[in-house]
């Protein structure tokens, strides 16, 4: 047989050659983990954590350790296989124990760490021994709630070995939300000891059965098979003997999975019929919306390969839940769905996956009663589904309403916002109640955080509320709803944006301070406030101040920035009535420790000020795998948190690795970093990009469709805008856009840079002099519209009266910028700008 002096050798290649014909993608993912892709990542500091996930199962895994130290389940509901009793030491459950057997030595393995190389999907750990190797894999089935559990173990000496090797894992569960031990089953081996089943036939688990398949080496058969068992504390036990020659392989392989009971028989019958094609149908379909689906092109490739990694994390992190799948926070370790965790993913998401929101946007819609109160999260606990909705001083509310702005905008899709308008509406009647005295909003909680009870004033949330408010309204004026409310919601929004200022700038801090008690000042510093300059409420010197403040005060140099300091909350608990240790000691968790979203708001900040550059820097450092990996105890991971003492070896530790919306702020910076900028009315491209962009590609949804993006040249201005090949005067995008070609320089004619409401049209005459501008905005609402010229303006006009005595027109280097403030008579304005 063509050389082959094994059956394992045989089987290898004609599973190879079987692939390759029949299931193309599963060897491409295996290429990718050996290293040669330039999505996986490989780890040698053996003091990793690991998640890994697909739509139905999930494994964590801590220090490096090859065997995971948690099993999700997310069917039929979210049970899972964890021997923790303290979340902060989760890392010290093993159900998994593997002992092996060669030359009369025994081992036991998987209990030192290991070099790794994974993606958000799969992953594969590399152990050596004197004698052998051993390698562990675990991949994930698109369509299968099981896992592929592989350990292959190769004969490194010049002899040949008798390997002896027991796998134990345990199936114990614990019931979602609550945690509840189940640590009695019934239980089976079937197929001559080849398939484990333990029936958890209780009502908190939904009568769930875990199975253990073997797909690989075939066990040795097991006594008792057949026979129906009560067992304490059941464990899958499977025993595995193989004469070895020199590099001879033992592989096992397991399916672990969970379903009902009642489908147990046929569903591990499934697995081994299917499991390897639908593994390679969950990897192709992640790695087409990784390359293929959608495009970014970037002179630097750990930016690129950090986006690819983000859409990858994107594409992974959703698992089944009551008929559906969605996304959620881990690949492993979160077992509900939060609508927080998915409005602020879909931040980014929006700028290419226009789909993808209008989905999740629905999704959240059907969770809603009849009174239409957004819903918080959604669980399995104890008997049945359980939802959990907003309050009135839920941030989902306001981030929720600039989600819905930002999608309608990019896919001009009036249907889906109509449908689920009442909810938004809702949720705008909400937190207006939360203004409170000096026109600010109040909340119980501090920043943006989740825990604690003390009421006080919040210049995060209010600097939330300001963008919300003008989001409703844009999605209010587009579906022609309630135009009187949308202009109340403008003039509190205005007058929020004012009040944000007068009530909470501290001078000698040079920052943006709460309160606590409703009157005291907060002397913390919060990284919330840093929205405020992302959506530009601030004067730009205030803005360059608190920038620089936080720079002071919040960001840690080699790890990003911190949600507050000092960090001594821990020491605060009763003034903000924290629950016993949920706040967490110093430097961790909320106090103090750097979360990805603090980072991404400075770093938006600072493309918000033209620091484009700076920004870059900070994106590199902070927020790349490869910044991630070579920062202290750095590895490369996207995460929840790090730890940020920088006096503790544990310093710059990640917690919950691969995190969801860390991929999607991730995408958010970097499409502003390359030159799209929002505001409430409308999408369009600014000039103030890295000086290295020059040659930078990438596709952006607007109006439902993918327009191809190319950057070129340098300056501070645009020379010329070519849409579908033709010259176009306005970096605000209207009407259909398939390919765009932006070119930085000295302008060579007039162009609209930026509006407050919205732009329709843009036409140019009179050899591109002329600028017929038509708006649309609510009537009342004040406006302005802004034009950048290489020549002087000579007339303006609105509604064909003249303007020319409201101009405001300022001489900047080799350009002229033109801003015409003007306040709506009628819903639909023409503007007129001559040079």
């Amino acid at each position: 047989m063509i050389g082959l002096k094994t059956e394992s050798q045989f089987k290898d290649i004609l599973f190879i050659i079987i692939s390759l014909i029949y299931f193309p993608g599963l060897i491409l993912a295996q290429t990718q983990l050996s290293g040669t892709d330039n999505l996986a990542m490989k780890f040698d500091g053996k003091y990793g954590q690991v998640e890994v996930g697909g739509n139905y199962v999930g494994a964590e895994f801590h220090h490096s350790l090859p065997l995971p130290s948690r099993i999700s389940f997310y069917y039929p509901v979210a049970n899972s296989i964890d021997l923790s009793t303290d979340y902060w030491k989760r890392g010290e459950s093993h159900p998994f124990s593997i002992v092996v057997n060669v030359d009369k030595r025994t081992d036991t393995v998987g209990v030192e760490p290991c070099v790794y190389s994974w993606t958000p999907y799969q992953a594969i750990f590399f152990e050596d021994k004197e004698t052998y190797t051993v390698n562990y894999s675990y991949q994930f089935c698109d369509d299968l709630p099981l896992m592929v559990v592989r350990v292959k173990f190769t004969n490194r000496s010049t002899e040949k070995k008798k390997f002896n090797v027991n796998v134990k894992l345990s199936t114990v569960v614990r019931t979602c939300q609550t945690y509840a031990f189940k640590d009695t089953a019934e239980f089976r081996y079937a197929d001559a000891g080849k398939m484990y089943v333990a029936d958890f036939k209780y009502r908190d688990t939904d009568s769930t059965s875990v199975f253990v398949v073997n797909a690989g080496d075939v066990p040795t058969k097991v006594k008792g098979n057949d026979d129906l068992k009560i067992m304490a504390n059941p464990r899958a036990s499977f025993s595995y003997s193989k004469l070895l020659i020199p590099s001879g392989k033992l592989e096992i392989v397991l399916l672990v999975g969970s379903c009902k009971t009642d489908e147990e028989r046929r569903m591990r019958a499934k697995a081994s019929d299917y499991w390897y094609k639908s593994v390679a149908k969950n990897e192709d379909r992640i790695q087409r919306y990784v390359y293929h689906d959608t495009r970014i092109s970037m002179p630097d490739k750990n930016l690129e390969q950090t986006a690819y990694w983000s859409k990858a994390t994107l594409a992974t992190d959703r698992h089944y839940i009551n008929g559906s799948i969605v996304p959620m926070p881990c690949p492993a370790e979160y077992n509900f769905f939060f609508t927080h965790d998915v409005l602020l993913t879909d931040l980014g998401a929006v700028f290419y996956d226009v789909r993808r929101v209008k989905h999740d946007l629905l999704y959240i819609k059907s969770l809603t009663r009849v009174d239409s109160v957004l819903p918080h999260a959604y669980y399995w606990r104890d008997d049945g589904f359980k939802t959990e909705f907003a309050s009135a001083d839920n941030w989902n509310h306001l981030w929720f309403m600039i989600l819905c702005g930002t999608y309608l905008k990019h896919s001009g899709d009036n249907r889906t916002l109509a449908e689920i308008y009442p909810v938004l509406r809702k949720s705008v009647d909400m937190t207006l109640s939360n203004i409170g005295p000096n026109n600010l909003v109040y909340s119980t909680r501090p920043d943006w955080w989740d825990i604690g009870d003390n009421y006080g004033a919040r210049s995060y949330l209010t600097a939330l509320m300001v963008r919300a408010l003008r989001e409703y309204s844009f999605v209010a004026e587009s579906l022609h709803k309630d135009a009187a409310f949308a202009l109340h919601c403008l003039n509190i929004s205005d007058s929020l944006k004012v009040d944000l200022v007068d009530r909470l700038w501290d001078n000698r801090t040079g920052y943006l301070l709460d309160t606590y008690d409703t009157n005291s000042v907060d002397m913390h510093y919060y990284a919330g406030p840093l929205v405020a300059v992302d959506y530009d409420l601030l004067d730009e010197k205030k803005a360059e101040t608190l920038m620089q403040t936080a720079r002071r005060e919040l960001v840690d140099p080699n790890l990003g920035v911190r949600t507050a300091m000092p960090p001594d909350f821990d020491k605060l608990t009763s003034l903000y009535k924290f629950k016993e240790g949920e706040v967490g000691a110093p430097f961790v968790y909320i106090n103090g420790a750097v979360w990805p979203q603090t980072t991404a708001w400075y770093i938006l900040g600072l493309i918000e000020l033209g620091h484009a550059d700076s920004a870059l820097e900070s994106l590199l450092k902070y927020f790349t795998l490869s910044g991630i990996e070579h920062s202290p105890h750095g590895q490369p991971s996207f995460y929840e948190y790090r730890f940020s003492d920088p006096n503790s070896p544990d310093y710059g530790k990640i917690d919950k690795p691969n995190f969801l919306w860390a991929g999607g702020w991730y995408l958010n910076c970097l499409y502003h970093l390359m030159g799209i900028h929002e505001n409430e009315w409308n999408i369009s491209f600014s000039p103030s990009v890295p000086v290295k962009f020059t040659g930078v590609q990438y596709d952006l949804a607007y109006k439902g469709q993918l327009a191809g993006i190319t950057l070129s040249g340098s300056g501070k201005f645009f020379k010329q805008i070519i849409v579908d090949g033709k010259s176009c005067q306005s970096a605000i995008l209207t009407g259909d856009i398939r390919k765009v070609n932006l070119e930085l320089g000295v302008p060579s004619a007039p162009y609209v840079a930026g509006a407050s409401c919205i732009v329709n049209q843009v036409r140019a005459a009179g050899h591109s002099k002329i600028l017929n501008i038509l708006v649309e905005g609510v009537v009342g609402q004040k406006s302005k519209i802004i034009v950048v010229s290489p020549t002087p303006i000579r007339k303006v006009m609105l509604g064909g009266t003249d303007r020319g005595t409201q101009v405001i027109s300022e001489s900047l280097d080799s350009a002229y910028q033109v801003t015409l403030p003007f306040t709506f008579d009628k819903q639909v304005e023409s503007a007129y700008f001559e040079f």
